[in-house]
């Protein structure tokens, strides 16, 4: 599946054509119908003659709504641009080419319209201005054709040249992340919430669970459809309304974006290669107020340059976009940047870095570097962007997802090279993760602080539970198990009987709690199968003295009542053992009589032998199991 959008000034005719291509009026508001003029993005579909399915977003041509035309023209695979044959060349003309450019759409049509009101000669001259136009932008090769939506000339040939463009285009890539920038929120009765876009990164199927971000709203897709069909699944590339539960219309903006959870963050700030336009009347200056549209999104942002202080018309620069509220944005997408009062496009980019780590000052010309290997796509520099930004990352992920030769090869050697870090085993499959070295330095420190301010909180634990640390350091379970791994191999993370320690740390008493301690297992060893009850016990130490004995085996809990000293625990277990040589069977006042004690603690004692498996109940008696 394929979208194209249209383009083009005020009244030059894109809505009667697609009407005449499609035979679907795009123009859905009564204001549109009555006005006769395109306010906001209009929707139509058809199928080519080779049978490719192709979806057309048609954008508004007036000034006023250059807002709207930019939520539709961010994500397609051509363009139809229409120019007017008796008017030629007009102000939205010159400003929507820019746009096109800026966004690096590679493929398109000219579309000369209402060619049956000129004369040839007139017809002649527009194409000749039109191809002169275009001819130092990405639309350069766009084929110019004559048309008329009143006597249908011209249809056919686009209509052909179409599904040659779109034939010879890549197809658009299934990375398995999916995002689709909402255009449009609606409700129908029966249904509830409904959104569309253009999907891209990924396929959506229905009944997946979805997030809306940047607000981070769950949403169940209840059903989906394409050009009005419903699917099952939706590929990447074409037009897609998913009906969402969980949801409602008034929670959902044009310009939030539906992604699968877990998979993308929303970024504040981006970094980029900017371009600006050549007929500014003044230089793009640092930190000043401009306005961002990306997708269907569009923010107030600062733009701060790095390493200048200003980009005068027609020159390019680095530059990081301070947005006034987080995007969805990745490496390597286009966006463009306007001046917000009065409304005039400045210039656009491309993103190569969506979630830096750093701010930088105007002055700063430290990043340039790694900027520019970013840009030109230099393999080792994708790669380990790409784990920055997605790591802790599966080897299996970054290898399907990051298109350049030899990845495996590549991982290798920034692993030898110290610059990633391996988590888990490798395997002929490789199930393991990766994560940057900087990124693996900060999470330990996050765990040690965390650490540390436990067991500083809990001195005589022995360490925190594992799945306290997984909660605690907000790590998500794909990769938990082998992130803890490798920290213990890497030694700065013990695993003392499944609970996690800073290896330098070692439960120790205080000299009044190890007399309180002493004075206790003396009461202990002067009847030591009658020993104190817990709420005893607790008149002569604290909670957290009892565990660090039951821990340190000094202590045996064999309920929540009953304890022993760990000598006289083995001491009775090896009585029991010793009975069971002379007879098979054992009762609980057998016990009772042996260790001379009550039937409290002979059952309490034969029932943690049960659970332990030394021994089995069996009726009214206990049998040997080993």
């Amino acid at each position: 599946m394929r979208t194209i959008g249209t383009a083009g000034h005020v009244d030059h005719g894109k809505s009667t054509l697609v009407y005449a291509l499609t035979g679907m009026n795009p123009d859905r508001l009564q204001e549109e119908l009555d006005r006769q003029m395109t306010i906001d993005l209009g929707f139509a579909w058809f199928t080519l003659e080779d049978g490719q399915e192709v979806g057309i977003v048609d954008v508004p041509g007036h000034r006023d709504f250059i807002d709207n035309m930019l939520a539709g023209i961010g994500s397609i695979d051509a363009v139809i641009f229409v120019i007017a044959a008796d008017e030629g060349i007009m102000p939205q003309t010159r400003e929507h080419l820019a746009i096109l450019d800026l966004l690096q759409i590679p493929r398109g049509i000219i579309a000369i319209t209402k060619a049956d009101l000129v004369e040839n000669e007139w017809l002649e001259l527009v194409t000749e201005e039109a191809r002169e136009l275009f001819s130092s932008t990405s639309l350069k090769e766009a084929p110019i054709i004559p048309v008329s939506a009143i006597n249908y000339s011209g249809i056919d040939d686009i209509k052909h040249t179409l599904s040659v463009l779109l034939r010879d285009a890549p197809d658009r890539v299934d990375k398995s992340r999916p995002r689709l920038s909402i255009d449009r929120v609606f409700t129908l009765t029966g249904f509830g919430t409904i959104v569309t876009g253009t999907l891209v990164g990924g396929s959506l199927s229905e009944g997946q669970e979805v997030e809306i971000l940047p607000k981070g709203m769950k949403a169940r897709i209840r059903s989906l459809q394409s050009h009005k069909s419903q699917r099952k699944q939706a590929q990447p590339g074409g037009r897609v309304a998913l009906n969402l539960s969980g949801i409602d219309k008034s929670e959902i903006l044009r310009g939030d974006t539906v992604v699968l959870p877990g998979q993308w963050n929303s970024s504040l700030y981006v970094d980029a290669r900017f371009h600006a336009l050549s007929d500014l009347a003044a230089p793009v200056k640092h930190n000043q107020e401009v306005k961002v549209y990306h997708g269907a999104s569009q923010r107030m942002a600062r733009i701060r340059l790095i390493g200048q202080s200003e980009i005068p018309p027609g020159d390019d620069g680095w530059v990081q976009l301070l947005l006034s509220e987080s995007m969805v944005m990745d490496r390597g997408d286009h966006f463009i940047v306007r001046r917000p009062s009065p409304g005039t496009t400045l210039g656009g980019g491309q993103v190569v870095d969506p979630q830096p780590t750093s701010r930088y000052k105007q002055t700063d010309k430290s990043p340039l570097e790694r900027l520019e290997k970013l840009l030109v796509g230099d393999p080792l520099d994708i790669v380990l962007d790409h784990i920055r930004l997605n790591g802790p990352i599966a080897i299996r992920e970054v290898i399907k997802n990051v298109e350049v030769d030899e990845v495996q090869g590549i991982i290798n050697s920034l692993i030898s090279d110290k610059r990633l870090v391996r988590l888990g085993k490798a395997e002929p499959n490789d199930n393991s993760f990766l994560v940057t070295r900087d990124e693996w330095m900060k999470f330990k420190e996050q765990s040690m602080t965390a650490l540390n301010a436990y067991h500083e909180k809990y001195p005589l634990r022995p360490g925190m539970p594992i799945q306290e640390y997984r909660t605690r350091m907000r790590m998500d379970p794909k990769w938990a198990t082998p992130y803890i791994e490798s920290a213990i191999d890497h030694s700065w993370l013990q695993n003392e009987r499944n609970l996690l320690k800073s290896p330098s740390h070692i439960p120790t008493l205080s000299k009044e709690q190890q007399a309180e301690v002493d004075k206790l297992l003396k009461r202990f060893r002067s009847q030591p199968f009658n020993t104190p009850s817990r709420r005893e016990i607790l008149m002569e130490i604290d909670e957290e003295i009892l565990q660090f004995l039951i821990w340190s085996e000094e202590v045996v809990s064999v309920s929540e009542d009953v304890f022993f000293t760990g000598s006289t625990y083995n001491e009775a277990v090896v009585k029991i053992r010793e009975v069971f040589k002379e007879q098979d069977t054992l009762t609980v006042a057998e016990v009772r009589d042996l260790f001379k004690t009550s039937r409290k603690y002979a059952l309490a004692l034969m029932e943690y032998l049960d659970a332990c498996g030394i021994t089995r109940r069996d009726g009214d008696v206990r049998r040997l199991t080993n």
